[in-house]
């Protein structure tokens, strides 16, 4: 870790800078919800709605609390609802929303916060929410937009170890300059710190002691390469590999990381890589097998390649090709091909989401109509729970548990729905018919 700097917390009763008061946008002290029935937020945009209450909402942009009943509860993070309507384009309502065990990460494009007026308020790039008692804290890390002097939330990734530190992936893209993985120490009251590693990262993972895995090549062509180890107790170790594919903890998560790398010695396959804590702190490297790279010596020849974990951090390998496939990454069938299409029964394969013991894939028939098949592992065994044909879905999120919530129209009559499927049921329950147009949804609970 090379840097550090304050950061700054806003909540009402702190005053790293005052914004509880005056007649202009100002951040709330705490999100105002039921949290333990809350399971989940979704954003909208589109067509009004009209909610349980009877409420008509004009529902262009909106965040929404979900609870465990299905209702939706319009939630806002400001005092007003499109955050300061001064002199900058802002809005109230997050772009995206990330979830850890203590924390909820609200990333935005352009926070102005100003409760006086005077012009001295602050950028927020994210809100972050701690699910104890829904304090709510303006991070203002992010990008710094040369032409508006705006902060901008631009991170794609949040992590955490589990306790109070949270890491988030920076803004490595030209011309804005990069902040690499940016730590985020959301102990004590106010938070007191955020550091910055001293590289930008393509992908990163963070283990139980704060360390923190990067893969250095930003972009294809980029002359940062590596695969390395920041410790959180400082210093840094650089492991064997040019770079890393994806990144995942030891089976129940821990202190040892696995990777995957390319090592053309060994013909072009995938390497599954561990690096092994040690008492000290450092890492001892070994090779804990080998995937086939399905006839391909080039992994970009893949056009996504990603590893998806299930309870309690089962790995898999899921790469998009011609032919989408799910491969074991470790234990006695490690190497093992699974086909998604003949599984599934889909055409296409829009997405695949892990939870508890299951995989959840998304796809669409040969005609196009999209359904969602439950694969539960290790046994792989399929189980259609949204049929291809009667939903047009538009966004779907795992629970920790294998809940499963899904948003979307509902073919059949037209009406905007969201629903969940029970963990390990394959029937469906609609909690809201007159849902807005949800283009994110996370789950918390």
């Amino acid at each position: 870790m090379r840097s550090s700097f304050a950061w700054v917390v806003v909540v009402l009763s702190a005053c790293g800078h005052d914004l509880g008061g005056g007649g202009k946008t100002s951040l709330k002290a705490t999100i105002g919800l039921d949290l333990p029935h809350i399971v989940g937020f979704a954003l909208s945009g589109g067509p009004s709605a009209r909610l349980a209450d009877g409420a008509s909402v004009d529902a262009t942009q909106q965040l929404y609390a979900i609870d465990d009943q299905g209702n939706l509860i319009i939630t806002t993070l400001t005092t007003s609802p499109d955050g300061d309507a001064g002199t900058t384009t802002t809005s109230a309502v997050p772009s995206a929303i990330f979830d850890t065990q203590k924390y909820t990460v609200f990333r935005f494009g352009n926070l102005h916060l100003d409760s006086s007026g005077d012009g001295q308020g602050i950028d927020c790039g994210a809100i972050i929410m701690r699910k104890t008692d829904g304090a709510l804290y303006c991070y203002e890390g992010g990008w710094l937009d040369p032409g508006s002097g705006q902060r901008m939330g631009s991170f794609e990734h949040v992590q955490s170890n589990a306790s109070d530190l949270l890491f988030v992936d920076g803004a490595p893209m030209t011309p804005y300059a990069s902040t690499g993985v940016q730590r985020i120490d959301m102990a004590g009251n106010p938070p007191p710190t955020m550091s910055v590693l001293d590289t930008p990262a393509a992908d990163f993972d963070v283990n139980v002691d704060g360390d923190v895995l990067v893969s250095l090549d930003v972009n294809p062509g980029s002359s940062t390469k590596g695969v390395r180890i920041y410790k959180q107790a400082g210093g840094l170790q650089n492991l064997f590999a040019d770079h890393s594919w994806g990144q995942w903890l030891e089976p129940g998560g821990g202190h040892d990381f696995f990777y995957l790398y390319v090592d053309p010695a060994m013909g072009g396959v995938y390497v599954v890589g561990k690096a092994t804590r040690q008492p000290d702190g450092g890492y001892v490297t070994s090779v804990a097998g080998t995937v086939s790279m399905f006839n391909s010596g080039n992994p970009q020849a893949t056009t996504r390649v990603e590893v998806v974990m299930t309870a309690p951090g089962v790995a898999y390998l899921w790469r998009v090709s011609t032919m989408p496939t799910i491969v074991d990454l470790i234990g006695a069938t490690q190497g093992t091909d699974h086909f998604l299409g003949p599984l599934t029964g889909f055409a296409t394969i829009l997405n695949v989401r892990a939870s508890a013991n299951s995989l959840f894939v998304q796809g669409t028939d040969a005609a196009g109509n999209g359904g969602i098949t439950r694969l539960d592992v290790p046994a792989f065994t399929a189980t259609s729970i949204l049929p291809a044909g009667q939903f047009s879905l538009t966004a779907i999120s795992p629970s920790k548990t294998g809940d499963l919530s899904f948003a979307g129209l509902r073919n059949s009559d037209g009406k905007r729905v969201i629903g969940t499927v029970p963990a390990g049921s394959s029937t469906y329950t609609i909690s809201s018919e007159t849902a807005p147009t949800v283009t994110y949804l996370q789950r918390i609970n």
